[in-house]
């Protein structure tokens, strides 16, 4: 699969239409069944977190229900079979990394704008946070910055919560 095509799929916010997506390519011969079950396995990790987040905030219990394949859809059959117990573990993993760095307030679903961007050379910012801030365009939430910075979703919050202290307007969402 090439970069644009790649770039164009992290773009979709819709978990769903991203899945879509990503078996219309599997058909086509244009991904492979390990590019798929990657993809998969990394989108079923975050609805997990979101769950927990969720949870986490509203104070509800959490259960689930085992719905029965339907062998007669093309796209269920085609989809990698997800392991529960490993990725709600990994899920959760992450999930108290984020509660441990005092993110659980935060959603990694915002969506990212900086208001003033004269500010930035005028601070002393280590090259990671330059990086995430080349790419904020309030057109990418927290999870697609971290996929193009390949660091982990804690670690460009925390790169970015400084940013939050320059100036109150100056990084929103």
């Amino acid at each position: 699969m090439q970069g644009s095509q790649l770039h164009e799929i992290t773009s979709i916010d819709n978990q769903y239409d991203r899945c879509h997506i990503l078996v219309q390519l599997l058909d086509q011969g244009l991904l492979q069944r390990q590019q798929l079950t990657e993809s998969m396995l990394s989108v079923t990790q975050e609805i997990f977190f979101d769950l927990i987040q969720s949870n986490h905030i509203n104070r509800n219990c959490l259960s689930y229900e085992i719905i029965p394949d339907d062998s007669s859809n093309k796209h269920t059959s085609l989809l990698p079979m997800i392991e529960v117990m490993p990725n709600l573990k990994q899920s959760l993993k992450t999930w108290q990394k984020w509660q441990n760095q005092n993110l659980a307030g935060y959603s990694t679903n915002l969506f990212l704008l900086i208001k003033q961007p004269e500010l930035i050379s005028q601070e002393n910012l280590s090259e990671s946070q330059l990086s995430i801030i080349s790419l904020i365009d309030g057109s990418q939430n927290v999870r697609i910055l971290a996929l193009k910075t390949g660091l982990d979703i804690v670690s460009v919050m925390l790169c970015l919560l400084p940013l939050t202290k320059l100036k109150p307007g100056f990084l929103t969402n």
